[in-house]
């Protein structure tokens, strides 16, 4: 028996990590892209069908994570709990579509990055090419729609399952845990009536009365703050022996042209060339 046992351990230990991890993880996109077509269906899920060939390759992906090659991908038990699994996670992948969980966008893009065929199509900027995303994807057999929907399900279905009872997201307590399942078997009803401002407006008649009591009972709602934009120009002097009578002459003909053009600082400033300097929204 122990015999037995030591010459199958890397199988014993994958069959207790089966056991023990709730959901089966894929490795790479190479995982996502050849579960292709077969006429050998080895079991159906709602009318799903899961093919030899889509569980040679769960075989394969678990078995290189693990570290398992050759004869002992072809141990029964082995097969039979990987085919367990794809089972299972066909089973949540049909629950996660009635509980309308979301995976947000930024949150996607952090995951799919962690797939090195991936990180490697991105531009000096961070982002991803997007162009040489589709066209890997595109190779693989896939649109870039159905990779990131199945990748959402794994998403969506690794957190449905810490939150159920995962080392991340233990339910605490029973009342918890009814409250929860409440909230995702209850059903609501919801009424939506549309009010069409446009159809209502024409019902009404005001008088200019109305406006004025409504003006005169809401005088905050037509108060803004009194604001101001300065226009002015800068006449100073160096202070320098034999200038002050030249900078009171300049002072004395710049007040004289601001006095007969009152309504712009131009003529004056362009007379002595000076600069006209603004300042807007002043309070």
């Amino acid at each position: 028996m122990f015999e037995t046992v030591r010459k199958n351990q890397k199988i014993l230990q994958v069959i207790l990590l089966i056991l023990i991890v709730p959901s089966f993880v894929f490795l790479g996109v190479d995982s996502y892209t050849k579960s292709g077509d077969s006429k050998t269906d080895i079991a159906k899920v709602h009318q799903e069908s899961i093919t030899q060939v889509e569980l040679e390759n769960a075989l394969k992906a678990q078995g290189q994570k693990l570290g398992i090659t050759g004869q002992s991908l072809d141990n029964p038990n082995f097969k039979n709990a990987i085919l367990g699994q794809l089972i299972q996670q066909k089973l949540l992948n049909f629950d996660l579509k009635s509980l309308n969980l979301q995976i947000p966008d930024e949150t996607l893009a952090k995951e799919i990055l962690k797939f090195p065929e991936v990180a490697l199509l991105k531009k000096p900027d961070g982002s991803i090419d997007a162009e040489q995303y589709r066209q890997f994807l595109q190779n693989n057999g896939l649109t870039v729609a159905q990779f990131e929907k199945l990748k959402k399900y794994e998403m969506m279905g690794s957190d449905l399952q810490s939150a159920l009872g995962g080392a991340t997201g233990t339910i605490s307590s029973d009342l918890v845990s009814q409250k929860l399942i409440t909230s995702i078997a209850t059903e609501r009803e919801v009424q939506v009536i549309f009010f069409l401002a446009d159809a209502y407006s024409k019902q009404l008649q005001l008088s200019e009365k109305d406006f004025t009591d409504y003006y005169q009972a809401n005088p905050a709602q037509f108060q803004s703050t009194e604001l101001v934009d300065v226009e002015y120009v800068v006449l100073s002097n160096t202070n320098k022996a034999g200038e002050d009578a030249d900078f009171s002459k300049k002072a004395d003909q710049f007040a004289n042209l601001i006095y007969e053009q009152p309504d712009s600082l131009k003529p004056g400033a362009d007379a002595l060339g000076l600069k006209i300097q603004k300042v807007a929204g002043l309070t």
